[in-house]
This record gives structure tokens, sequence and C-alpha cells, in this order.
């Protein structure tokens, strides 16, 4: 999420401002609708910069924390990050399940089943479905290992499925598919107007895997449980909080999260309009 920030600043410092200055040394940026408009294709290309900038940033600090922090008998989990991993996984499949099954009604009302058939060279409907089906449950997957520690709230969960799943559709719809079909990714404004069902099937995807995700979570991740409290007779209940440090957003990527939610919901309605 922070990454997806980065490419958005640079698309507002780079494409918006620095570009129109530098060629002709102009005294003042273009900022119009219609300068935005023409500069569509280069936000797409600066959101899936930001997004493998800030992957690859998160991936070698885990690697550094698993190889440093998690071996120090004196940090180390109660449990191991295979096991978090594996149920983070399993977890992220389930929702990506439900997700997939909402993204069906809008494949089935636009007709896109028979086009995700022709990944694999079939053209029925119902392949369409079972590829669709498989490439959700993927995709799910990695939803589990990236957000296993971040979703903390249903409204949390929610938010963060459904710029995951705003991300796969530039990544999936907009960039992959065609290439996959054989064809240039075309970044033009109107093509990508064009993929706009797409984008609300891929935000319903999100919702259900977000939500989906966040109930196993509760149900199964004992980092979400907080300690045992005596209850009548002896019986021992246990309650579902947050435990420390999840109710604070300081030191969370929550504040990117509202912030790529906030900006990409004013400016895709303008630039697709």
């Amino acid at each position: 999420m922070w990454g997806l920030n980065y490419g958005l600043v640079w698309w507002v410092i780079g494409s918006m401002t620095l570009m129109p200055i530098l060629p002709n040394f102009k005294a003042w940026p273009d900022w119009t609708l219609a300068a935005a408009r023409a500069a569509f294709p280069a936000l797409i290309a600066h959101l899936l910069y930001g997004a493998i900038v800030g992957l690859f940033y998160t991936l070698l600090n885990k690697l550094w924390q698993f190889l440093f922090v998690a071996s120090d008998p004196l940090n180390r989990s109660l449990e191991g990050p295979g096991a978090r991993g594996l149920r983070s996984i399993l977890m992220g499949q389930a929702g990506g399940v439900i997700g997939g099954l909402l993204f069906t009604i809008v494949m089935v009302g636009v007709g896109m089943l028979p086009q995700v058939a022709s990944l694999v060279g079939a053209e029925s409907a119902l392949a369409g479905f079972i590829v669709h089906l498989i490439i959700a449950v993927i995709i799910g997957s990695s939803y589990g290992l990236l957000f296993q520690r971040a979703a903390y709230s249903y409204g949390a969960g929610l938010a963060w499925g459904m710029v995951y799943g705003l991300l796969w559709w530039l990544v999936g719809a907009v960039t992959l598919f065609p290439i996959f079909l054989g064809q240039p990714a075309d970044w033009s404004l109107p093509t990508v107007a064009s993929l706009y069902p797409s984008l609300v099937g891929h935000l319903l995807y999100g919702t259900g895997l977000g939500l989906f995700f966040q109930y196993l979570a509760r149900r199964y991740d004992h980092t979400l449980l907080s300690q045992p409290r005596p209850g009548p007779r002896g019986v021992h209940r246990v309650y579902l909080v947050n435990p420390p440090g999840r109710q604070r957003t300081a030191n969370t990527p929550a504040p990117a999260l509202w912030a790529v939610v906030l900006i990409l919901g004013i400016i895709l309605p303008l630039l697709l309009a």
C-alpha cells in the first residue's frame, strides 16, 4: 500500500508536473483534467511500479526478520512462520473462492467467461468458470500471505480486500490478460474504460475475499485472541479482541490504505468518465 502511494506521488510529480515543464521550460505545469487523461497510461505504470517496489521492500524486510529476529530466542514466536503461513494460505484460498463466486455474477452478466476460457484454449462458459475459480484461489493464497497480520477488523478487511482487488484489476485484466492472449497490453484510457465491468467484479472479489478471510482469522488465528478469562463455575472463556498494537494505526499500513482509497476514489471516476 505504501508502494501504491509512492507511485501516485511520482505520477503527480513526474508525469503531471515535471514532464510538461522540462521539454520547453514552461512556467507552469498542465494540471487540467484533459492532461490527466492524456497521462493515464503513465498512472497505471506508476501504480504498478510502486506496488512492485513496495512488495520487494517488504520481502527483504521479512527475510531480515526471519533470519535475524525470529531466530532470537528472546523474540521467537510461539508458532513458527511455516505454520502461520500455511494457515494463512488456506484461509486466503477459502476467501478466494467466496470472492470468485461474487465476481462470477459480473462475469456472467457481461459474458466474460468465454474470454477467460480462451486462456486455456477453450470456449465454453463452464471452462471459463473453472479457470476463473483457479485464478481466484491463487490470488487468495497471495492475499493470505501478504495480509495475514493486517486484517484486524471487518472494516479493515473490507478495505484491504477491495484495494487488493483494484491492484489485481491493474495487474490482471488491464496488463496480463491481453498478454496471455497474445496481444500487447494497452493502457490507453478508452481501452481501460471499456474494462470498467471487470473493475466492479474485482472489487466484489476483494470484498468477499477480505471479509471471509477476516471471519476465518477471527476463528482460527490465535493472535486475535485474548488470554482466557475465568467465567462462572470455573469455565474459562476466550474473547475475540484486538491484541496490543492492533488498535493503533501509527505503525501500520492503515494510513497508506485509506490514502489509496481516497485518492483513487477521486481520480479514477474523473479519468474514466
